[in-house]
């Protein structure tokens, strides 16, 4: 008997036995150097069985109940709920052991084996309904300064040739809700590297690959495909934009530290949206009502909320770095107009500082081409009959837009002019002259 607590202990042949139903933690954690004292609240039924000679051999059968272990390794609420854990000198084997880390809920089951210099060596899977890596990755407040790695670099630094998988319902990482995700962790020297990643977001199949070197650095490679572009223009802040299509995006993103010890997220991103509809983009509305095209193309202000714009395909590639996102070649192609947009978004500050430029009647050039005269006129070389450009600076929401002065427009629209003063037959060919009748000669004979 110890403190109330029975403990049964027997002698079977060179083994000894040893049996508690529900051991205290707390004690457990007293008797046991190994464990430090560490364990805190909760039971842990107990079955051993160890032959007390030289090497030591033993086999311990724990299982857990709402055992907390204070301070834990990564410096997170660390308990374990339930579970079976076969303990032996070689290491640890878990059995479906239910656990909550930092308030996330996870099961494992896999292997805990030592290492040479005091690592370990892991093997196994993590399941659950939710993982936030984001917070995991996070150096706790109270802990550690923010350019600190705390626990989670000493867990990779005592860790080696390790393996897990993951397979979570939601997964939660670089600010992203990833769902149905499926992928594997694998600790090599040098970091930590994330492989065959696969989940979906905002309803596309998203494929990332890339290698945490520790909590603020890291970089990530990857694509998404058949996504709703509204879920995932909101899902990046852009609450403001509305477009309905299939997105696709690719691109790497990485986060390294900066000078003073701040890190930085940059990267290079590729997007395409296939066919849809545009209901909401003030940087688009605010030049279409400046430039009133609504009069031109159907007699009324097109009301992105009522009836969208549809468009054909919307392209352009992004330098992310920070919360910022450069662009030179943002272009928006449809039936009515292409838009083309170079400049920069500010997603945290929701600024915006862009050059836009707008050619209207897109199938009306693909009539007036055909037509000499007037492509003489209009179109010129460029075969467009007409082009404007816009500075827009302000607030995502309610830009303030600005027609760019005429030297600015480029060598299309001002051509226009230029050929109004030179020959207006000059595709016509010369004026029509009296074709003379012919002469019949007559050949001596």
């Amino acid at each position: 008997m110890d403190q109330g607590n029975e403990i049964l202990v027997s002698r079977k042949e060179e083994r000894w036995l040893l049996e508690a139903k529900e051991f205290p933690a707390t004690l457990l954690g007293k008797r046991v150097k190994a464990l430090g004292g560490s364990l805190k609240k909760g039971t842990v039924g107990i079955k051993a069985q160890f032959r007390p000679h030289e090497p030591l051999k033993f086999e311990l059968v724990a299982n857990p109940k709402a055992v907390e272990i204070s301070p834990s390794p990564i410096k997170r609420e660390f308990l374990v709920s339930s579970g079976s854990l076969v303990l032996t000198p070689e290491g640890l084997t878990a059995d479906t052991v239910e656990m909550e880390i930092g308030g996330t809920r996870v099961s494992f089951a896999g292997k805990v084996e030592s290492a040479p210099g005091g690592r370990i060596r892991i093997k196994g899977g993590l399941r659950g309904e939710h993982l936030d890596l984001d917070n995991l990755l996070k150096p706790p407040e109270d802990h550690e300064p923010p350019s600190s790695d705390g626990g989670f670099q000493r867990l990779l630094h005592k860790t080696m040739d390790s393996q897990l998988s993951l397979a979570f319902r939601k997964l939660t990482f670089m600010g992203f809700s990833f769902e149905a995700v499926q992928a594997t962790l694998e600790k090599r020297e040098g970091g930590l590297l994330l492989k065959d990643f696969i989940g979906n977001l905002s309803h596309g199949e998203v494929h990332i690959e890339g290698q945490i070197a520790s909590a603020q650095q890291w970089e990530m490679r990857g694509k998404l495909q058949g996504a709703r572009s509204s879920e995932f223009l909101a899902a990046i802040g852009m609450q403001e934009t509305l477009i309905e299509g299939e997105l696709g995006i690719q691109g790497k993103v990485e986060r390294k530290l900066g000078e003073g010890g701040s890190a930085e997220t940059r990267g290079e991103l590729s997007l395409e949206i296939q066919k849809g509809l545009i209901r909401k983009f003030p940087i688009l509305a605010s030049i279409l009502s400046m430039m009133n095209l609504s009069q031109l193309l159907s007699g009324k202000v097109p009301q992105f909320s009522h009836q969208g714009m549809v468009f054909e395909k919307i392209v352009g590639t992004f330098d992310l770095k920070g919360s910022k996102l450069h662009t030179n070649d943002f272009t928006v192609q449809s039936e009515a107009m292409v838009v083309t947009m170079e400049g920069e978004i500010d997603l945290g500050s929701r600024q915006c500082d862009m050059k836009v430029g707008v050619r209207p009647f897109v199938g009306f050039d693909r009539f007036v081409t055909k037509i000499p005269v007037i492509r003489h006129y209009l179109a010129g070389r460029e075969r467009t009959v007409f082009a404007t450009y816009f500075t827009v600076k302000g607030d995502l929401s309610s830009p303030q837009v600005t027609a760019m002065p005429l030297e600015s427009l480029g060598n299309a629209f001002v051509g226009i002019f230029k050929r109004l003063f030179q020959n207006p037959f000059w595709d016509m060919g010369p004026p029509a002259e009296k074709v003379e009748e012919p002469v019949e000669v007559e050949h001596s004979r």
